[in-house]
Order: C-alpha cells, then sequence, then structure tokens
C-alpha cells in the first residue's frame, strides 16, 4: 500500500490551473472534463516539497531571496549519482538559473546566434521550441525522427546534411525527447555531438523529463567526451516533481566564452537569480529527500502506461502507441482509422477528452496526438471507456 496519493486526487477545476481552464478545440461543456494535454501532473507533489514550501509560507514573509549556499552542493550530488561529475566549486562557476527551460533556451539562442541564424531540432518535436526559435527572430531547422519497429531514431545522414546545406549555428536536443518518450542511447548522442562538433554547431540540451526513466537509463550530453565545449544542459525539478509554477531551472555551460555571453543576456534580463519558493523547491527535490516518492510515482506511471497500451491493444488495434523510455507522455497514432485530425478533435471534444493536438509538433503529425499519463488509474480507465467509445466503429 502506498503512502502517497496517486489514486485519490485533487481537484483541479476553479484553480487556474492551465491544463483544466484551457481548451485547444472545442468542448463538449454538458459532459465531464478529461484533460490530458499540458505536461504537468494531477498528483499532488511530494509531500518534503510541500511541507518545506508551507513552512516557509508560514512566516507570511516573502521578501526576495539569495540563492541558498547549499545548493550548489545538492545538485552535485544529485549530477554525481546520475553519473556527472561537477564539484560544488565548479558548479558555482558553470551553473546559471532561469525561470523555466524554454526560457532558458530563448537566452542562450540570443546571446550565442544572431538573427536569421538557422537553429535544429527534431521532429515530432515540444512545440515551444517552434516558438523559442522564431520568436527571436531564428530560422527554424526540422530534422525528422524515422520510426522504425515502434521506436524514433535519428536519420545521421540526413541530421548532417541539413546542417551543411542550413548552414546551422545551434541544435536543440531534446533526450529524453518529448514527445516520442525516447532517451537517446550513449552511441546515437555520440554521434550527434561529433556531427555537431564537425561544423561548429552548439548543442543545447534539453534534459528536464531526465529523471523521469521508465526502462532505460539516460547520459548526461555534457558528461560525454568532447560534448562539454559545445553543450549547454538545462535541466528542472518541475516535471519530476510536478512544481512547474515555482518556475525555476537551470542550466549548465562549461565553456567559459559561451557561458560569459550567456550570463550577460541573462543578468540585464534580471531573470538568473531565482526566486523565494523556487529554491526551496528545487533544493528539496534534489536533496535525496524525494526519493522514495520519485520511485512510487515510476511505478504508478508506469502501471497506468501498461493499462492503456493492453486495452488498446485489444479493443483499439488501429491506435498506434510509441512505447516510453522515459516522460509520463504518450504518442499516439491515429492515422489508421482513415479520418480527418477535425474528426478526430470532434470525437474527443464531444467526449470531453483534451489530449495534445499532433499538428503542434511539427509537419506530417496532424493525425498524431500526445496524451498525458500522470492522472489516477480510475481517470485512465474512464478516458479509455470514452476513446472505445468514440473509435470502436472506425475499427476495420
Amino acid at each position: 500500500m502506498s503512502k502517497f496519493q496517486f489514486d485519490t486526487l485533487p481537484c483541479r477545476i476553479g484553480t487556474d490551473s492551465f491544463k483544466y481552464a484551457v481548451h485547444p478545440y472545442p468542448i463538449n461543456e454538458n459532459v465531464p472534463l478529461h484533460p490530458h494535454w499540458v505536461a504537468d501532473m494531477d498528483y499532488p507533489s511530494c509531500p518534503v516539497i510541500i511541507d518545506a514550501i508551507t513552512k516557509a509560507a508560514k512566516t507570511g514573509i516573502y521578501g526576495y531571496s539569495n540563492i541558498p549556499k547549499d545548493l550548489y552542493k545538492i545538485i552535485s550530488q544529485y549530477l554525481s549519482k546520475q553519473g556527472w561529475e561537477l564539484s560544488e566549486e565548479h558548479l558555482k562557476e558553470v551553473m546559471i538559473l532561469s525561470p523555466g527551460v524554454v526560457t532558458g533556451i530563448s537566452v542562450v539562442l540570443t546571446a550565442l546566434t544572431n538573427v536569421g541564424d538557422s537553429v535544429m531540432f527534431q521532429t515530432p518535436s515540444y512545440p515551444h521550441f517552434f516558438e523559442s526559435v522564431e520568436g527571436i527572430n531564428r530560422k527554424v531547422v526540422n530534422n525528422r525522427l524515422v520510426q522504425k519497429n515502434g521506436v524514433w531514431r535519428i536519420d545521421f545522414e540526413d541530421f548532417e546534411q541539413q546542417i551543411i546545406s542550413e548552414n546551422v549555428k545551434a541544435f536543440i536536443l531534446c533526450s529524453p525527447q518529448n514527445p516520442t518518450g525516447r532517451v537517446f542511447d550513449k552511441d546515437e548522442l555520440e554521434q550527434m555531438i561529433n556531427i555537431c562538433k564537425r561544423h561548429n554547431v552548439i548543442i543545447i540540451s534539453d534534459e528536464i523529463h531526465c529523471d523521469l526513466l521508465l526502462t532505460k537509463q539516460h547520459i548526461h550530453t555534457a558528461s560525454l567526451p568532447n560534448a562539454k565545449d559545445i553543450t549547454i544542459t538545462m535541466l528542472a525539478p518541475s516535471k519530476t516533481y510536478n512544481i512547474p509554477g515555482l518556475s525555476q531551472a537551470f542550466m549548465i555551460c562549461e565553456n567559459d566564452e559561451m557561458r560569459s555571453k550567456i550570463f550577460h543576456v541573462a543578468n540585464g534580463l534580471s531573470i538568473c537569480w531565482g526566486s523565494l519558493f523556487g529554491h526551496i523547491g528545487m533544493k528539496t527535490a534534489y536533496s535525496g529527500e524525494c526519493s522514495e516518492w520519485l520511485k512510487e510515482c515510476l511505478e504508478y506511471i508506469k502501471g497506468n502506461v501498461k493499462l492503456i497500451t493492453e486495452f488498446i491493444q485489444n479493443q483499439l488495434p488501429s491506435i498506434q502507441i510509441t512505447q516510453p523510455e522515459a516522460t509520463y507522455l504518450l504518442w499516439m497514432d491515429f492515422s489508421k482509422y482513415g479520418i480527418s485530425s477535425d474528426k478526430i478533435d470532434d470525437l474527443l471534444g464531444q467526449r470531453g477528452i483534451i489530449f495534445n493536438q499532433g499538428k503542434a509538433f511539427g509537419k506530417g503529425f496532424d493525425l498524431f496526438r500526445r496524451f498525458n499519463v500522470a492522472t489516477s488509474r480510475k481517470e485512465i480507465q474512464s478516458v479509455l471507456d470514452l476513446l472505445y467509445d468514440a473509435f470502436k466503429p472506425y475499427e476495420k
């Protein structure tokens, strides 16, 4: 019996939760809402984090907060457990705080690239990468992953050719990959590193999902040989411990020249000093005190993935599910039904279901949907029953 709450969830309706308040397509207002799109969990955060924030809140003083003296030591120990050795003193030099990973990516691109430069990332892609690149007037270059035997893989010949032909200056790597859940292995990472180094391309490595591992171990890109001089690593406890509302992330850049430029931009925007509750959440999350909660959370998510996979295979086999190696996100292909993306939205919306629309993840993914499964088993079963009602008539 778990001592943590994964089956019994607080009601988020009326709390200004973005996931519950915003609807990306028309929803039937006369049926219960089932929002499974925005990537935060429906579970309460780890009780240790809740207690630490509550204790600070009860002081009634919410003034300016300094970066905790032991934060670097805590993060150094956290990274060491994952095979990346960075001393406390070294981290003080190479780590920069940010309100979020997406903000950090925009800062890095502003600092290290010029207007009109090409920035490449792999599709299907986290939608905000498009916004981060285009929002500061850089050119998006899509490097499409190739699905082979149910696994999304890199076409390295195409990867290098696009870098050359598009004169790419920066590559945003996402591992674990959102939305496919791929965790790129050492050989894949080394090939990307070598290609980028050969063509003077910087790597911005978004590793925000690196603790949400389901079947595979994660390797920090910058921990590999030849990578640290060209890589800026983006990390945050937000996805793992369900604290994105605290708005705190960090980046690690061991290249002194690049880091100086990045800090100049971040400091000029006054966004690299963190916040009172952000510091507390980050420090507590990485302290090691949340490991038991995380272990049980991942087991629960694995159970949800198993339930969904077995149901779909048995009842709705035309829906193709990518088995995630990490994250609580399922990437699902509805194309075998032979119906339009608008029709898929209508079938879901009439039943109150909200998934991420595939078109947001790049060209050619209109008939895909992303399903956030970090919710209760009961809610998962409700959604599966509704999917059966919606799509069973289209099974061949």
